[in-house]
C-alpha cells in the first residue's frame, strides 16, 4: 500500500476543495464508496459535467484508495506532507513539453531554417540553459523522469513503451501532479501521455484531474490487414482520449496541436483563480509530423518545420492568455523536449550523422512506414541524436519565464537536468519531498531564479543510462564514456528487444577503453583526450561506479498488469484476426 506522510492533526488537502472528514468507522468498501461519492460530488460542481468514478473496491488500489486508507488507520508512512492551504502566493506552474526536438532546431538555439518567434521571445524574457539534459534519450521514461523527479532505472519505467504491453509507471510512483494536489493544485495532462495504456497506469490514476489526449505514441497506428506485426503498432486505431473515454479514432494528427492548445487555454481559464500544474506533452514534431491548415506548406524547413512552427504559435498563445488573465506573475512556463532529434536523413551539422542508434521504423515491404512524414530535427553542433547518450540524445532545449521572479534576457551554462523540475517544484509550492526514497533531480530554485552560473555552483554530476546501463558520466567540463564489458543481464523485459535482438545489442554498447570529451571546448564529442587526462579519467570512471553501484539495487520493479498476450514477431494480421479482447480489457 502506499500512503503520504499526513500532518492527521491538520485538515487533509489533497485537492483543491476541503473534503468532510470521513467516515469514523465501517466497512471498508463501505468507506471507498462513501469518500468516491464525495469526489464525484465535487467534479460536477467544478467541472460542470459529470465524471463519475465507478463504485466497487478497485483490482489495484488507486492513489485516492491509498491515500483514504491512511487516513483510515492513522498512518503515517514517509512520503509527501500536506502543507498548508492553498493561496494565491503558491506559483502556477506549466511544462510545455515538444517530443522529439532538436538541439538547434529554435532560432534562439540557431536555427536559420525555422522560425519560432514567441519561444525565442520567452528565452529574451526570461532564461535559457545551454546544457539541460533529459534522463533518457527516448520518450516513454524521458518523461517518467520529468514527473517523478528519478532516472529511469529507479523509478521502474527503463525502456520506451509499445502499446501492446501490459506495463506502465508503478502505482507506487509519487508523480509532479500527487505532489502539487497535496498543496491544493488543479492538474492536468494534455498531449501524449506514453507511461502505460492499461486503465492502471494511465493519467488520472497518476494525480491529474483531467487528461485530453493520446494515450502512447503517434506513431502506433493500427496494426494493418496483410502486415507481419511490429511492437510499434497498435491494435486498435490511434486514439484521442478525454479521460478514460476514447473521443475519436482514428485521431485527425493534423489537428492534435491545435485541439491541445485549445484544451490548456481552457484549463487555465477555468482555473485562473487557484493555482495549478498543466503539463503539456505534444505530440509533434514526433514521426510522423503534421500540421493544421494554418500552417501545413508555410515554413522553410518541410512538414517538420511545419509542426515546430505550430508548437511556436501554441506556445504564443498561452503565454498571451496568461498576460490577459494576469497571470504572468504567478506563472512559471518551461519550454524543453523530451530528447534529442532523430537522424532519419543526412546530416548538416559537423559529427551529427555520426553514431545514430535510433531505429528506424519501416514498412513491412520496406521503405518508411510514413511517406513523406518522417524527418529528423537539427541537433546543431551535437553528436547524433535520439536513441544514443552522446549530447544529441539527451542535451535539450530549455528555457523558462516568469516574469518578475526570473530575470530577462539570462543565458545560464549550469548544467541541469528535467528531473529537476520535481524537487524545484516542490519547494516553491512548499511540499516536502518523500523520504523513502532517493531523488535524481535536485532543487535549481538558485540557478533558475536567482541566476547562478556553472562556475558558481557546485560540481554536479551527471549520469547518462540507456535502460539499466550507465554509459556515461559528466561532471563540469569533462563527460566521460565509460568502458563497458557487459551487457544487462538477464535481458530486461521489452517487446522492443523481442522484436529486434539486435537493437539491445546495438544500443547497449560496450566500450573497451573509456573515452574523455572536454565539453567546454568540444560539444560535438570529436577528440578523445582520455590519454591527456588520465588522473580525470580514473577519478570519474570510480564516480560512476560507485553511484551504479547503489543505483543497481534500488531499482523499481516494472509494474505488469494481466491483458492479452502481444502477437509473435511476424504475425501476419488476416482479415480474420481477433482483436476484440484488446479493446475489451480496458474500456
Amino acid at each position: 500500500m502506499r500512503c503520504f506522510p499526513l500532518s492527521l492533526s491538520r485538515s487533509l488537502n489533497l485537492y483543491p476543495w476541503s473534503p468532510p472528514a470521513p467516515p469514523k468507522a465501517g466497512k471498508l468498501s463501505r468507506s471507498l464508496d462513501w469518500w468516491r461519492e464525495k469526489e464525484n460530488e465535487e467534479r460536477e460542481r467544478t467541472a460542470g459535467a459529470p465524471v463519475r468514478i465507478a463504485g466497487g473496491t478497485p483490482a489495484l488500489p488507486g492513489k485516492i484508495v491509498a491515500v483514504l486508507l491512511s487516513v483510515l488507520a492513522m498512518a503515517a508512512c514517509s512520503a509527501v506532507r500536506a502543507g498548508a492551504p492553498a493561496t494565491a502566493s503558491k506559483p502556477n506552474v506549466i511544462v510545455i513539453l515538444a517530443d522529439d526536438l532538436g538541439y538547434g532546431d529554435l532560432g534562439i538555439q540557431g536555427s536559420r531554417t525555422l522560425a519560432t518567434p514567441r519561444i525565442d521571445r520567452m528565452a529574451r524574457e526570461g532564461v535559457r540553459f545551454t546544457a539541460a539534459y533529459a534522463a533518457a534519450p527516448f520518450c516513454s521514461p524521458s518523461r517518467a523522469a520529468l514527473l517523478t523527479g528519478r532516472l529511469p532505472a529507479r523509478c521502474g519505467l527503463p525502456y520506451v513503451m509499445f502499446p501492446a504491453e501490459h506495463h506502465g509507471l508503478p502505482e507506487a510512483e509519487i508523480t509532479l501532479a500527487e505532489l502539487l494536489k497535496t498543496q491544493g493544485y488543479a492538474t492536468a495532462c494534455i498531449g501524449k501521455w506514453h507511461l502505460g495504456w492499461d486503465r492502471a497506469f494511465r493519467p488520472r490514476r497518476h494525480g491529474f484531474d483531467v487528461f485530453f489526449g493520446l494515450p502512447y505514441s503517434n506513431d502506433s497506428n493500427e496494426w494493418p490487414v496483410g502486415a507481419p506485426f511490429m511492437q510499434v503498432m497498435g491494435l486498435e486505431p490511434l486514439p484521442l482520449m478525454e479521460g478514460d473515454r476514447v473521443v475519436e479514432a482514428p485521431v485527425d494528427q493534423s489537428q492534435l496541436t491545435r485541439r491541445y492548445t485549445e484544451r490548456a487555454l481552457a484549463f487555465i481559464r477555468d482555473n485562473r483563480t487557484r493555482p495549478f500544474f498543466l503539463y503539456l506533452p505534444h505530440t509533434m514534431p514526433h514521426v510522423p509530423q503534421y500540421a493544421s491548415e494554418k500552417f501545413a506548406g508555410n515554413s522553410k524547413g518541410g512538414l517538420y518545420g511545419d509542426a515546430v512552427e505550430e508548437l511556436d504559435w501554441s506556445t504564443g498563445a498561452i503565454l498571451d492568455t496568461l498576460r490577459e488573465l494576469k497571470l504572468e506573475e504567478n506563472t512559471l512556463v518551461i519550454f524543453t523536449s523530451d530528447n534529442g532529434a532523430a537522424i532519419r536523413r543526412a546530416a548538416n551539422a559537423p559529427g551529427k550523422a555520426r553514431d545514430s542508434a535510433a531505429p528506424k521504423k519501416q514498412a513491412a515491404g520496406g521503405g518508411e512506414r510514413f511517406p513523406g512524414r518522417s524527418f529528423g530535427g537539427d541537433n546543431g553542433p551535437l553528436r547524433a541524436g535520439k536513441g544514443t547518450t552522446f549530447e544529441g540524445g539527451t542535451r535539450v532545449p530549455f528555457i523558462a519565464r516568469w516574469p518578475g521572479q526570473i530575470a530577462a534576457a539570462r543565458v545560464s551554462d549550469a548544467p541541469i537536468s528535467l528531473m529537476d523540475v520535481f524537487p524545484t517544484m516542490a519547494q516553491l509550492a512548499g511540499a516536502s519531498l518523500p523520504g523513502d526514497r532517493t531523488y535524481d533531480g535536485r532543487n535549481i530554485e538558485r540557478e533558475l531564479i536567482r541566476g547562478a552560473a556553472a562556475a558558481e555552483t557546485e560540481q554536479r554530476p551527471m549520469f547518462y543510462y540507456f535502460g539499466y546501463q550507465l554509459q556515461a558520466v559528466r561532471e563540469g567540463r569533462w563527460k566521460l564514456l565509460v568502458a563497458v564489458d557487459r551487457r544487462p543481464e538477464p535481458r530486461p523485459v521489452s517487446l522492443w528487444f523481442e522484436h529486434l535482438p539486435r537493437v539491445f545489442e546495438t544500443q547497449h554498447r560496450l566500450l573497451a577503453e573509456p573515452e574523455l570529451y572536454d565539453l567546454s571546448q568540444d560539444i560535438g564529442e570529436t577528440r578523445n583526450v582520455a590519454a591527456q587526462h588520465p588522473e580525470v579519467v580514473t577519478r570519474l570512471a570510480k564516480l560512476a561506479r560507485e553511484f551504479d553501484a547503489a543505483l543497481q539495487p534500488d531499482q523499481r520493479p516494472m509494474q505488469f498488469v494481466p491483458g492479452p498476450t502481444p502477437p509473435a514477431p511476424q504475425t501476419i494480421r488476416t482479415p480474420q484476426t481477433d482483436l476484440s479482447a484488446w479493446r475489451d480489457s480496458n474500456p
